[in-house]
């Protein structure tokens, strides 16, 4: 199987790899697991991970433009990041805006007002990055903790072909099993 990504060592800039631990809670129930991304000024990369470290999805997002691949059903969905996110933690960000906050820790605080969620942010005190982020109200419950943080030269080429992939909508890609 083709690498669906590379990093362009050539290329000046740098790239950022984060592994997060999240959970997430509504009345429906509770979902954890780990977020791992790689991501630069233009493009990411995130793998939606099982508690024991199975994919569930595959994300590629240039701008706010997604790519959700659902790996062992072989289905994809193509849109906006905001439509993705908030279907499946019914928060309303931007790649940039979900980016900033798990990089710097910046709270889009009128957005998050718009939805009733409140939000407490924990940083390290080495870096003063954060270290973990919790989004909340009545309905949900989102907490991000950030536990490995690192700074790459090069920057993300994504490599696709989706011949092999059926493409489909949001809800049967996240939904499939």
């Amino acid at each position: 199987v083709p690498k669906r990504y590379t990093i362009d060592l050539d290329s000046p800039g740098t790239h950022h790899s984060l592994k997060l631990k999240f959970n997430f809670e509504d009345s429906l129930g509770k979902h954890n697991g780990k977020i791992l991304m790689k991501y630069d000024d233009r493009k990411a990369k995130i793998l939606f991970l099982s508690p024991l470290n199975q994919v569930y999805f595959k994300l590629l997002v240039e701008k706010n433009k997604s790519l959700l691949i659902n790996t062992k059903e072989k289905k994809y969905w193509e849109g906006n990041f905001k439509c993705l996110i908030k279907e499946m933690w019914r928060i309303d960000l931007s790649f940039k805006e979900f980016r900033l906050l798990v990089q710097e820790g910046i709270i889009p605080q009128q957005k998050l007002a718009k939805f009733d969620l409140k939000f407490l942010l924990e940083k390290d005190n080495k870096t003063g990055k954060p270290k973990k982020i919790k989004l909340f109200n009545d309905e949900i419950s989102i907490q991000l903790k950030i536990q490995n943080r690192k700074i790459k030269r090069g920057i993300i080429q994504f490599h696709l072909d989706l011949s092999a992939l059926q493409k489909s909508d949001i809800n049967d890609v996240i939904t499939a099993e």
